[in-house]
């Protein structure tokens, strides 16, 4: 009887055990209702110790760039895959809980984007204010200038070679491309130019990224709060069941 016991308490123990290790990290990229106020954008969760209760809603991202909305009522594991890169969470974390502080440093030389203007492309270097830029290998690097900017013409000096390059930038939109004769190089800090205004962008070439919620983990670890924030944004969430 004893031996049966025993071999059942072991039965438990590997059971939670390998629960455990199943378990998920996840951090929160928008939170909706009373569990906002618990559990607010930019915490690390445990999958497993999910609890949403009704009328709230969770958008959580995994390590592996994963991007899931839990809708409540709902009670334990959303089956989050496992692996990934724990640090490029925490990052990405970081940076969520930092969304305006982020700005702080910058918010005297950033321009004001018009109301209901947002980018288009949430992959874009936003050049209204100096900061740390992401370009992905395998994707063009586009440029963002709000409306407000007033841009006819933008200007890219590359300050370690010397050389610069200058783009028509379009009436029709707030994109463009980065100039084709000015490759962004990686570590190299770059003056952006537009009337009277200078920004300086300092380049990190990434990794390619297959989604936004990829894309936003990699512009975290690299440093790129503004491309991070965007992409966590605009990743496409699936619905836990």
């Amino acid at each position: 009887m004893m031996k049966f016991h025993g071999c059942a308490m072991t039965a438990v123990v590997l059971l939670a055990t390998a629960g455990a290790a199943h378990a998920a990290q996840l951090v929160v990229i928008d939170a909706k209702g009373s569990i906002s106020k618990t559990t607010p954008i930019g915490s690390v969760i445990d999958d497993a110790n999910l609890d949403v209760q009704d009328h709230d809603q969770l958008t959580v991202m995994t390590a592996t760039g994963e991007t899931i909305q839990v809708d409540g009522p709902h009670k334990g594991p959303v089956g989050a895959p496992t692996g990934g890169d724990p640090g490029m969470l925490q990052k990405l974390s970081n940076v969520m809980k930092d969304r305006q502080a982020s700005f702080g440093a910058t918010r005297n030389v950033m321009l004001q984007t018009d109301p209901g203007e947002h980018k288009a492309d949430p992959w874009a270097i936003d050049a209204s204010f100096s900061s740390t830029a992401c370009v992905f290998e395998g994707r063009p690097a586009q440029l963002f200038l709000p409306k407000s900017a007033n841009a006819s013409s933008v200007t890219v000096k590359d300050e370690t070679s010397g050389k610069s390059a200058t783009i028509d930038w379009p009436t029709d939109g707030s994109n463009a491309a980065w100039p084709a004769s000015l490759p962004a190089v990686d570590g190299d800090q770059y003056t952006v130019s537009f009337g009277a205004s200078h920004r300086t962008l300092t380049v990190k070439k990434v990794s390619a990224a297959t989604s936004e919620g990829m894309g936003s983990l990699l512009a975290a670890g690299a440093g790129c709060n503004g491309q991070a924030k965007d992409l966590a944004r605009a990743a496409k969430p699936v619905k836990a069941s």
